[in-house]
C-alpha cells in the first residue's frame, strides 16, 4: 500500500473550504484480514474519559466500498489492557461525501495508565477484504454530538504543535535544524542539540 499527498484542482467545489490537498491510501494487494487504513493518535486517554465526541471527514473511494470508524484507548506501557470502542460502518462511494459519526468514549475509572498512553481514532477496512483506493480530506475530531465546520489553523501553529512530538535534525538546511559545535580536543567534537520546545517525553 502507498500513502501519498494529492492536490485538489484549482476552483473545485466538491469539498468545501478550498482545501489544497488530500491524503490518498492506495492498496494494490488484498490483505488477509481487516486492517487499519488510517490512524490518528491523540495524546493521553484521561482528558477524554466518558466524553461524547464527533468525527467528521470527507471521503471518496476508487470503487464503492464499506469502511468503518472506531476508537482505541491505549493505556501505555505497564498500563491496563487496550479498550476498543465499537466501530460504525460507512459506505463510501466514488464521489466526495461528508461523514459525521458520534461516539461515547468509556470512562477510564479503575484503569492504570502507563507511559505513552493515547486515544486512537481509526478508519478501518471491516469487510470486503480487497484492493482499494481511499481519498481522505478535512478529517476532524471534536467534543460534543455536533459536527462543526472545519477550521484551518495557521501553518505556524501546526508546526509548533508538531514540534512537541517530533523534530528532525540533519545537515540539509531544514528549517527545523539547529545545533552548535565546540571542540576541546583535536580528535573529538561535541555537539549541543537545541530543541525548539519541550518534547512529549525524554528521548530513549
Amino acid at each position: 500500500a502507498t500513502i501519498t499527498r494529492q492536490e485538489f484542482a484549482q476552483g473545485q467545489t466538491a469539498v468545501p473550504w478550498a482545501p489544497k490537498a488530500y491524503l490518498r491510501h492506495d492498496r494494490t494487494a488484498a490483505a488477509s484480514s481487516a486492517t487499519t487504513v488510517l490512524e490518528q493518535r491523540v495524546n493521553s486517554v484521561d482528558p477524554h474519559l466518558g466524553a461524547t465526541v464527533t468525527v467528521s471527514v470527507w471521503l471518496r473511494a476508487g470503487a464503492a466500498k464499506i469502511f468503518a470508524i472506531d476508537f482505541l484507548q491505549h493505556f501505555g506501557r505497564g498500563g491496563s489492557p487496550d479498550v476498543s470502542i465499537a466501530s460504525q460502518p460507512i459506505s463510501v462511494s466514488t464521489s466526495w461525501s461528508k461523514f459525521a459519526l458520534t461516539f461515547t468514549l468509556p470512562s477510564t475509572s479503575g484503569k492504570t495508565t502507563g507511559e505513552d498512553d493515547y486515544l486512537s481514532v481509526r478508519i478501518r477496512e471491516e469487510s470486503q477484504i480487497s484492493v482499494f483506493r481511499l481519498d481522505i480530506a478535512l478529517f476532524k475530531l471534536e467534543r460534543g454530538s455536533t459536527a462543526t465546520e472545519f477550521v484551518r489553523e495557521k501553518n505556524q501553529q501546526i508546526i509548533d504543535e508538531c514540534l512537541y512530538y517530533y523534530q528532525r535534525i540533519d545537515a540539509s538546511g531544514n528549517i527545523l535544524f539547529n545545533f552548535a559545535i565546540g571542540s576541546i580536543q583535536t580528535a573529538n567534537s561535541f555537539e549541543a542539540l537545541l530543541f525548539y520546545t519541550w518534547k512529549r517525553r525524554f528521548p530513549t
